[in-house]
């Protein structure tokens, strides 16, 4: 068994795999339909879609496998993000890099595998989205497009659940902001309207009215910079949301 080796850009890969926070999260239904797709379509019992982690390929979706992670170092998806089209092993115990592949001799025993990588816009290679056969066999150029597409589906769907969650995300800051303003700011500024009300009266002496400008110039200013305060943390908290 020879292992994978590591993609150039390892580090920036892995950085913008941990961007899509996915890794660990629960099974869900639009990528496990895309696991039977591909399923079918290549006639095969079992697909996966892989993520490649520093260590180890996890499974967001799968069929026809009883596993949810393995090491990297026996995976196939390993050799799939080193390049940008189709990898293909058409009989396993034929390739010296996966004839004693613990995945080839024991359970799945994985004789045939077919993975796409899944490229997101930046040009890195997050994990696979592959079929396996416990037997030989080749897939034709229909079945190999049919791949493909489907694994730019499942790039789109990752980037649909970030998108999402970051929109979740600006809703929660929007909630706190608007509860900051309705609290910290209404009630200046309401205590601001009742003395100019009484100052509208007409009842007040000179120095009284001195004394009352002078209040609303200092609560205006305590409000402004309440306002500018609000502003910087909301604009921090989405800076760090989207690190």
């Amino acid at each position: 068994m020879i292992p994978p080796p590591l993609p150039q850009n390892e580090p920036e890969r892995l950085k913008e795999l941990y961007r899509y926070e996915v890794l660990d999260t629960a099974y869900e239904q639009e990528f496990n339909e895309i696991v039977q797709l591909a399923s079918r379509i290549c006639n095969v019992p079992m697909s996966l879609i892989s993520l490649v982690d520093h260590d180890r390929q996890w499974f967001k979706a799968k069929v026809g496998v009883d596993l949810t992670e393995t090491a990297r170092n026996v995976s196939f998806c390993g050799y799939t993000i080193l390049g940008s089209e189709v990898f293909v092993v058409p009989d396993t115990k034929a390739d010296e890099r996966f004839a004693d592949n613990p995945l080839v001799i024991a359970d799945p025993q994985i004789r045939y595998y077919a993975g796409v990588p899944l490229v997101t816009r930046s040009g890195y290679n997050l994990g696979s989205l592959c079929v396996l056969d416990r037997q030989p066999r080749q897939l034709d150029e229909e079945q190999l497009f049919a791949l493909s597409v489907l694994s730019r589906n499942v790039v789109k769907l990752l980037e649909l659940r970030t998108m999402n969650k970051e929109l979740s995300r600006i809703s929660e800051v929007q909630q706190v902001t608007m509860a900051i303003m309705a609290h910290d700011i209404r009630a200046p500024l309401a205590s601001l309207k009742s003395t100019y009300d009484v100052k509208a009266e007409g009842l007040l002496s000179a120095e009284d009215e001195a004394e009352i400008d002078e209040l609303v110039l200092r609560q205006l200013d305590s409000i402004l910079l309440l306002l500018n305060n609000i502003s910087d943390w909301g604009k921090l908290q989405l800076e760090d949301d989207f690190e």
